[in-house]
This record gives C-alpha cells, structure tokens and sequence, in this order.
C-alpha cells in the first residue's frame, strides 16, 4: 500500500511532527510491548485495565478463555478486582518516567509531546465496577480514570432494560452526569441504539465510541450506522475505528479496506468525528476465540487483527496509507489525533 513512497521523508516527519492517539487499548501487562509506542510514534493512548469482563487472568499471567466465560455473570467484589488490576497498570508506566507520564487533562499530552514521552489515560470498558455506587465513581476518578464505556455488550447497573430495550437506569442517569461534572470522557460503545441515542440526549459533553466502524462502508460488517454517525457527529463526539478484521470487512478485510472505510466517512463528512480504535491486545487468543478464523486458514495461521495495524509499533503505517491516498495534512492530523484531543480537551479541561 505505501510502497511508492515509503522512503519519503515527507510523510515520515509529519508521522513524527503529529498527535498520534490510540482512544481503545488492552496493552497494560508487559513493559515491552508498551515501549513499542515509541516505535509507533505514538503520542497518547487510552489504556483498558479494567472491564466489565474479565480476559487476562492476573494469577496464571495470560489470556484465560475459561476465565472469561466465569466471569460474565460475576458482579460481587468487581470494585475491589478493579482497584488492584488499575494499581497494576499504574505501576507499570510509572516504572519508566522517562518514556511515559500518567495523564490527567489533555494538556499532559501536548507535554508528552514535547518531552518525547507517552501520555497514558487509564480508562473502563464498562462500569460493572462501580457497583451501583456514586461514591466509587469519585474513588476512581481520583485514582487518575478519565475515559469511562458505560456498558459492554450486556447490561450492567446503568442499565434499565426491564422494558425489553435498554435504557438509563436512575443511577445510569446518576453516574452520566458525575462523569460531565468530574471531567471523564464518556464512551457508548457495544451499547444497543436506544441506549446510544439516550446517552447522547442527556450528556452535556460529546459522546465517544473508542472502537467500532462503519457499516455501510463495507455491508455486513461493522457496527455504527448512518444514525450512529450522525449523532456523534451531532455532539462533536468521535469514532474510533476498529483494528480488528470483522469489524472493517469480514475475516479477510485488508488494509486497503482500512483505507476505505476512511474514504467512506470523509467523503460523507464525517472527517471530524474519525480516531484511531485499536482494540489491540497483547496476545489476541481472546479475539481468536470470539472471532472466527476463515475456512481455509487455522487459528495458529490466522490472525483477527489487519496485518498492517496489528500492532502499536506499526500506527506510521495509517500515516503512510492516508498519504499515499492523497489527504491533506489537515486532515491527516485531525484522524490521527487532533480529533480525539478535541474531545477530551473538551470533556477534561485543560
């Protein structure tokens, strides 16, 4: 894709000269993979420590598929769980002050930058955690979390889906709006669209979906409709596009799909509202086992995440493709990251 022009300098500095934004990642375990940011050139990403499910068992130090399924209907001490899996994720970047900085406002990343650092935000996906208590929403705030996915893909206690279709429970209601008063970024993803739309009528901040896509770029895949889109574009919110190949394109997306799932939102005007999702993990196993490989490739041959985006050393190449597809500058840097520290500069201060 960027073989014509791989050796320009020119794409090259503005890689190295941009806000570089992952708004939806699952690498907080292993320091290595982390300092591969640098690689990357990334400037700032949105860490996933905690969850409404349980993927890596901390015990045993990997991806734990049995651990997973025993944990979907688990709620009892998921406050406590959570509080030692964020010190966890903590320790780990404040081990190395000279290659990260633990963020609080969206200035800390304009300071990454010039240190030559990585700024960290340390968010939920989804708020089992907070077990159906205000208070713990100020606890984790104060613990440094500034980016909160209200719900997974099934119903928590912000959910009221008594009616057969989710909505805002009172404590959803509740906890919506102390994340509008402490400054937390709140995230709609997975959500069903009542819930999605709901959210959107009563926050007083843009609304974000860190990781999902379009699906009428690609009909039958991805997750975000022409109404989706519309009403993050409405609230000045954001879609962060998925890395994984289901969500682009089927199990064969390429990165040229990639390419056109950005196309397909600019041309309709969408350019504002584009970051870059991830969903990376350390070890995709978890993604292997939701996901199924094509029927003429095996597990151990097959990988759910596009090759080019599969991992946080390889972002220049988004850098590369978008230039090679002929963007502006501009709007280089609005998709890389300009976008997403719009949102949070609004929902944060600073």
């Amino acid at each position: 894709m960027c073989e014509s022009i791989a050796e320009s300098p020119a794409w090259q500095y503005l890689h190295a000269s941009a806000i570089v934004w992952l708004l939806h990642d699952h690498y907080y375990h292993r320091l290595d993979a982390n300092l591969a940011m640098r690689e990357g050139g990334v400037t700032a990403k949105t860490v996933m420590p905690v969850a409404d499910v349980a993927i890596y068992n901390d015990s045993r130090n990997e991806d734990d598929w049995e651990f997973y399924v025993s944990s979907l209907a688990q709620t009892e001490g998921w406050a406590r769980d959570s509080l030692v899996r964020l010190e966890r994720a903590r320790r780990l970047y404040e081990s190395r002050p000279d290659r990260f900085l633990v963020a609080q406002k969206a200035q800390d990343v304009l300071r990454a930058k010039r240190e030559g650092k990585s700024a960290i935000f340390f968010g939920f996906e989804g708020c089992k955690a907070l077990e159906g208590r205000i208070e713990l929403l100020q606890v984790f705030h104060r613990l440094g979390v500034r980016h909160m996915q209200l719900t997974w893909d099934r119903p928590n206690q912000l959910v009221d889906a008594s009616s057969g279709e989710w909505r805002l429970s009172g404590f959803g209601r509740e906890a919506l709006a102390g994340m509008n008063e402490l400054g937390i970024v709140v995230d709609v993803s997975h959500a069903p669209w009542s819930f999605f739309a709901e959210v959107i009528e009563f926050s007083r901040q843009p609304v974000v979906v860190a990781h999902g896509a379009p699906s009428e770029a690609h009909p039958g895949w991805g997750d975000m409709e022409r109404r989706h889109l519309d009403a993050l574009k409405g609230c000045g919110g954001l879609l962060g596009l998925h890395f994984c190949r289901h969500y682009i394109n089927g199990p064969f997306a390429t990165f040229s799909d990639f390419l056109d799932t950005v196309d397909h939102l600019v041309e309709r005007g969408y350019e504002d509202i584009i970051a870059l999702g991830g969903d990376l993990f350390e070890d995709d196993a978890y993604f292997r086992r939701r996901h199924p490989a094509p029927a003429d490739a095996s597990h151990q041959e097959w990988r759910p995440f596009i090759d080019e985006l599969s991992d946080i050393s390889r972002l220049p190449n988004v850098t590369c493709g978008l230039v090679s597809r002929g963007y502006p500058q501009a709007v280089i840097r609005k998709l890389l990251g300009e976008n997403a520290l719009r949102v949070y500069r609004q929902a944060l201060g600073g």
